[in-house]
């Protein structure tokens, strides 16, 4: 029973991807169960402690309710135009859907500390596996669907991203986010050792090498243009942060400058090579193209108006036509800005809340590995006691102790 609670944060790890992201409400409401059975085993069992970083999530979590509410009244004045009324809800229904996601996000946090008490420097290894596993799992769909021609999301049929791998997930780029992160736990595994030289990691961990170039080739089938820029940024901050201290060969300011100048080449030979993924990138320069560029200086525009509190939810279609710049297609239907940072913006306040569980399947891992500092006390506290008691090390007595009593 004591892997229960593990179960319950590792299950949710690998079926949130499965369940188109878990960007639907039913997919939230499997997750919200998992974890409630992961919260009630752990309070059963009396394995998890409310630590002080646990109480001030919880604390968090309570303000963020009373915000919603706040939110989900009909007191933050508006403009005329586009809405013609003197006072609006930043979230009309706001309180129901997203307590529950409020709710969700600070009882994961609780149970991934939990399981970081109970298993220790385990805990980072744990969750590294459940990725791998869920990406695994991902590669395999999608490669499915490319074989057998299928355009498909597994649940129902695409009606875009044709031709691109996205596995389970209705969109490219949180497939492509998901392989992002793979690949970066599975460098991690293969780092684990750091006693060893990088011969002995390849003869006894090579698997995680080629589980890196396998995430990374699929995430080129998908053609994300933000995940190649998002992995090659992850990379060159792994490969800074991993950077041996005993290294002479090298200046200190030479080695950022290799290791983005490597990336940056690799990333040119294998837009080259990928034809589709390089007529992508060259489409941006095509002024015959509605442009992302054109969307977002809308939204600036829009934004500029209301900065504050924005023009609330699932209003961005009419507040993007109603904004519209020459460049930007008023026949299209604009549901997005085509930028996270500025829908959320378009949004206002509501979205210090309102995004932050729109893609459990890449905010999990996040999550689960931000709970890894409820267990960094024990592994310092430990590896200072492992280090006090080590008898090869040399540690100079102190000059009292060797004094005998005759002294």
């Amino acid at each position: 029973m004591q892997r229960l609670v593990p179960f319950c944060l590792t299950s949710q790890i690998v079926l949130a991807p499965i369940m188109l992201g878990s960007a639907r409400p039913w997919a939230m409401a499997v997750l919200t169960i998992l974890t409630g059975i992961g919260l009630l085993a752990a309070g059963w069992f009396g394995h998890a402690k409310l630590t002080r970083p646990i109480k001030q999530v919880g604390i968090a979590g309570a303000l963020l309710s009373v915000w919603l509410a706040v939110q989900a009244a009909p007191i933050w004045p508006t403009l005329p135009a586009p809405f013609n009324t003197s006072h609006l809800a930043l979230y009309p229904t706001a309180f129901l859907p997203m307590i529950g996601s409020v709710l969700w996000l600070v009882g994961v946090y609780a149970m991934a500390a939990g399981c970081a008490q109970m298993q220790g420097d385990k805990f980072t290894r744990i969750i590294a596996w459940a990725v791998i596993i869920a990406t695994i799992l991902q590669v395999a769909l999608a490669c499915l669907a490319d074989i057998f021609s299928f355009e498909s999301t597994y649940w129902f049929a695409k009606q875009a991203h044709l031709g691109d791998w996205t596995g389970s997930f209705a969109n490219r780029n949180a497939f492509a986010g998901l392989m992002t992160i793979a690949a970066i736990c599975a460098l991690y595994l293969f780092c684990a050792n750091v006693t060893a030289t990088i011969g002995s990691r390849i003869d006894h961990a090579a698997g995680w090498i080629a589980l890196v170039l396998i995430f990374t080739s699929a995430l080129f089938a998908s053609h994300s243009r933000s995940a190649v820029l998002t992995l090659a940024i992850a990379l060159i901050t792994f490969a800074i942060m991993l950077r041996p201290k005993a290294d002479r060969l090298l200046p200190r300011i030479a080695y950022p400058i290799l290791v983005v100048a490597c990336v940056t080449t690799a990333l040119i030979v294998i837009a080259m090579l990928i034809p589709d993924l390089g007529n992508r990138f060259a489409e941006l320069a095509r002024p015959d193209l509605i442009q992302r560029d054109d969307a977002w200086h809308t939204a600036i525009i829009a934004i500029s108006h209301r900065p504050f509190s924005g023009f609330g939810p699932n209003a961005i279609a009419l507040v993007m036509d109603h904004f519209a710049t020459l460049g930007l297609n008023r026949k299209a239907t604009w549901f997005s800005s085509h930028n996270l940072w500025l829908d959320a913006a378009l949004i206002g306040i509501m979205s210090s809340i309102g995004w932050v569980a729109s893609m459990p399947a890449l905010i999990l891992p996040f999550l689960s590995l931000l709970a890894v500092l409820e267990a960094r006390p024990k592994l310092q506290s430990r590896a200072a006691s492992q280090y006090r008691n080590d008898p090869r090390q040399s540690v100079r007595p102190d000059p009292v102790l060797r004094q005998s009593p005759a002294d």
